[in-house]
């Protein structure tokens, strides 16, 4: 149910992560997802609000997930030159406004996150607030085990991802009171 106790199809926020568990440090979307699912139960207005999706290796299921939704927090390790896995943190409601290092970006799924994105906004799937969280590697491969700066991160991109989806659930629900005419509120 929404706010307004209207029946809801979806879930307004979701929170979706892609990566391979067998792959090194592209296992990072996967284990930010399974920390935050761990402390979704102690926040029930997350855990009613908030739907976890593991995109697994396939980032166009995104494709799937997104109608309906009031916003996005999208978790994944890409590829960035000589990375030193780092966390960034980047709105991307407007597809436009990515910046030019993260449409660069190399992924590791076949369908990079910019390419997906940009579908995404042209097919009209793109809820009005999306964020990216992403950990710069400088690879990946099969076999590899995750490296300790990638788990240090995980927590850290967990809180980050949660603390998201917290303001979009604030917002939605306060949206979700007012006049139609008012629109989209900013973050």
């Amino acid at each position: 149910m929404d706010p307004g106790g209207r029946h809801q199809a979806v879930q307004p926020i979701l929170l979706a992560a892609c990566g391979n568990a067998f792959a090194g440090d592209d296992g990072f979307g996967p284990l930010v997802l399974q920390i935050a699912r761990r402390r979704l139960h102690g926040a029930p207005i997350l855990l009613h609000n908030v739907e976890l999706l593991d995109l697994s290796t396939n980032p166009s299921l995104l494709l799937d997930a997104l109608p309906d939704r009031f916003a996005l927090v999208l978790v994944d390790a890409v590829v960035m030159g000589k990375a030193d896995r780092a966390l960034v943190d980047v709105d991307c409601s407007d597809i436009s406004s990515l910046p030019l290092a993260l449409e660069a970006t190399a992924s590791t799924h076949g369908m990079d996150l910019g390419v997906g994105l940009k579908l995404a906004a042209q097919l009209s799937l793109m809820p009005c607030h999306a964020r990216l969280i992403l950990l710069t590697i400088d690879g990946a491969r099969r076999g590899d085990l995750l490296s300790v700066r990638a788990r240090q991160q995980a927590p850290l991109a967990a809180e980050a991802a949660l603390r998201w989806c917290r303001e979009y659930v604030d917002l939605w629900r306060l949206q979700s009171r007012l006049p139609r005419t008012l629109g989209k509120l900013p973050v």
